[in-house]
């Protein structure tokens, strides 16, 4: 047969089953987050939830820290992705309300209240982050401050929203915090911390 009209085959049964077990870890893992810290996650949790032997785990993830990173990373790009998409569908007048990026914000921020308590939790650690965690962070960081200048009818200065987009992430980790030690706050009185601290009513 002529080479110039081969056709590349498909993925292999083997790498669509290794994809397929690489989608059930990382689902135990945000399954498992909804519930307890990552530090008191073990492997074995991980694999027993995902449906796999500890062994198969290993063999992707060499230990735990290197699985934290990655779903680190995956969490915050999916993350970012939803608050862009959150912004985007906001329409008319409202998109540019405080209280509209209050309730946006809170509302993805709330889904995803495992992995901010895991960076948190590695800031206090002094565990360093990735040259891809610390881009996606300040990806987050950036963001915010485009969305807060264009909710800001109060003709604040640059330096004003970010210093007021410091203090929305200081009150996301003052919660992510609170998780940790004392459960979950109420959906209400999260979004009446993020009101508090960018000045405004959350309701």
């Amino acid at each position: 047969m002529n080479s110039d009209l081969e056709i590349k085959s498909p993925a292999r049964p083997k790498q669509r089953r290794s994809a397929k077990t690489l989608e059930k870890m990382i689902a135990a893992v945000e399954q498992l987050l909804q519930e307890r810290d990552f530090r008191e996650v073990t492997m074995a949790d991980i694999a027993k939830s995902a449906g796999v032997t500890a062994a198969l785990l290993y063999t992707r993830f060499r230990n735990k820290d290197e699985l934290e990173v990655y779903v680190t990373s995956l969490f915050l790009e999916r993350y970012i992705h939803d608050l862009k998409t959150a912004r985007e569908g906001l329409e008319g007048p409202c998109a540019r309300e405080p209280e509209s990026l209050i309730r946006t914000f809170g509302e993805v921020t709330f889904a995803y209240r495992a992995v901010i308590r895991s960076i948190l939790t590695r800031q206090l650690s002094g565990q360093p982050f990735t040259p891809k965690e610390d881009a996606l962070i300040t990806e987050r960081a950036i963001f915010l401050e485009d969305w807060m200048s264009e909710c800001s009818d109060q003709g604040l200065t640059t330096e004003q929203i970010k210093i007021r987009v410091l203090t929305l992430i200081q009150t996301i980790q003052a919660y992510a915090m609170h998780t940790r030690v004392e459960g979950y706050l109420p959906y209400d009185q999260f979004c009446s911390l993020l009101g508090s601290s960018f000045g405004v009513s959350s309701q």
